[in-house]
């Protein structure tokens, strides 16, 4: 079954699947030997004040072929900690397909949201948990006279992670003949990563996709899906896997729609080396970026003006995103008028569409 396929539900949003919870996670974790302790805490979990505990089902139609729950102690020592990770299963044919990431992923994000600052998990199992950042903090003792190594995901608010993308330093350096092969590879590697045909094209913008141009090092790859709030659910936990960030972020500032996913993609030292902005097809302010991108491979005088410029905003602001960003938007609003065979004078023309690009870029 194609991924894009399945669901991925909180029995507590959809209580007429707490049967089926009880029956799946009895079956995966007790061979059906506890079923009355599984019916007792989902249950009585449905219509609680307390946002835990919660359990989630990955369903192929109306079978569950997956699931995970959010508690507040996994039977471990470390009672001074919560809420814990527990329960995280995928069916052994679904395996393979960073299914178990999408349900790390939803938890991840419905534990923020409730206000809790980290996510636990006690488990003997390396090297999987840290691709979702987890990181191990010690063990833990179980009553069975069992112990557990235990690893815990920070949960950083979207302000202090958006303040951690503005801390970044800009840095324009000259060309690099390697950067149309790293944005080839890093299309091939995304490619690979999805359902065949998910991306219905994916393209080469930003300074580095212009033969010459002065640039920051940081391939900038723009990405038609064909539904936005499919890709919310579907590509964070593939992403997050391969060492990407992301945010679900808004084309205009102060929250101006519309909204799309965009990811970071940092190197071992934190260093950006890609950055991914997924929309759909109807973004028309995003693909004008091809035109702008276009508009200067043809015109090298007005690259080199650009180039030019940037160095110049990069020596006076480096350690100011949006100061330097700022300062570039006269420039890009100019030039995007010119490509798209606009007055760039034009009194009309939509400020919340000139500005697009000036806020997209701050991060």
């Amino acid at each position: 079954m194609d991924i894009r396929q399945l669901r991925l539900v909180a029995v507590r949003e959809h209580p007429e699947l707490a049967t089926l919870a009880i029956d799946a996670f009895s079956a995966w974790w007790s061979d059906g030997q506890r079923r009355d302790l599984y019916d007792d805490c989902i249950r009585h979990s449905l219509d609680t004040p307390s946002p835990l505990p919660r359990w989630y089902l990955l369903l192929a139609g109306d079978e569950a072929i997956g699931g995970a729950g959010m508690i507040s102690n996994d039977f471990v020592s470390r009672m001074d900690l919560w809420p814990w990770l527990c329960a995280v299963y995928v069916a052994e044919p679904y395996r393979g397909r960073r299914l178990a990431g999408r349900l790390i992923c939803r938890i991840k994000a419905d534990a923020q949201a409730a206000g809790y600052d980290a996510l636990y998990v006690a488990t003997d199992l390396r090297g999987f948990y840290e691709r979702y950042g987890f990181t191990e903090i010690g063990v833990g003792y179980h009553p069975w006279s069992e112990q557990s190594r235990l690893f815990k995901a920070a949960l950083p608010t979207l302000s202090e992670r958006v303040q951690r993308v503005l801390a970044d330093d800009v840095a324009v350096c000259d060309y690099d003949l390697r950067w149309p092969d790293l944005f080839a590879a890093e299309k091939a590697h995304l490619e690979s990563l999805v359902p065949e045909g998910y991306f219905r094209r994916i393209e080469h913008f930003g300074s580095t996709a212009v033969p010459g141009l002065a640039a920051k090092p940081v391939i900038d790859l723009l990405l038609e899906v064909e539904s936005l709030a499919e890709a919310r659910e579907l590509l964070p936990p593939i992403l997050e896997a391969e060492g990407y960030d992301y945010f679900w972020r808004p084309t205009f500032g102060n929250d101006g729609g519309p909204w799309y996913c965009w990811f970071i993609k940092r190197g071992e030292n934190g260093e950006r080396l890609a950055h991914l902005h997924v929309v759909e097809k109807s973004f028309a302010g995003h693909w004008q970026r091809l035109q702008f991108r276009d508009y200067l491979r043809e015109h090298p005088a007005v690259a080199q003006d650009y180039a030019d410029l940037k160095r110049r905003l990069a020596a006076d602001n480096g350690h100011d995103r949006v100061a330097y960003t700022d300062a570039k938007g006269d420039f890009i609003r100019r030039i995007t008028a010119l490509a798209c065979g606009e007055n760039p004078q034009a009194e009309n023309h939509d400020s919340r569409h000139r500005a697009q690009k000036d806020d997209d870029e701050k991060c």
